[in-house]
């Protein structure tokens, strides 16, 4: 049981690393460019893309940076990669959801 906390906990850290920590305030700084403003401005569509290009790309690398180093896949069990997962969009969901859900009251 505990390890199976442990996956959860992983998948959780896993995306609260990759997105709030680490992309979203490089994202934050990128914007604040008249480059990048202009750019948006003139190819929304094609920003659009590069930045959703850009969370699978963080997303993945560190899936695969906290596979390498913490969860050892030659001694994995079924249930490993699906409770990561579920703690990986639990975060998600909660950073989405919970200040949507916050401004509603």
């Amino acid at each position: 049981m505990r390890k199976k906390i442990l996956y959860f906990v992983l998948g959780f850290l896993c995306f609260l690393i990759s997105q709030p920590l680490l992309r979203l305030p490089l994202l934050q700084k990128l914007q604040q460019t008249t480059g990048f403003t202009l750019a948006y401005i003139m190819n929304p569509v094609l920003i659009g893309v590069l930045i959703a290009l850009t969370a699978g790309i963080f997303e993945e690398t560190f899936r695969y940076l906290f596979k390498l180093f913490f969860l050892k896949p030659d001694k994995c069990e079924i249930s490993q990669p699906i409770i990561f997962g579920l703690g990986h969009g639990i975060s998600e969901v909660c950073m989405i959801l919970l200040p949507a859900l916050a401004m509603v009251r």
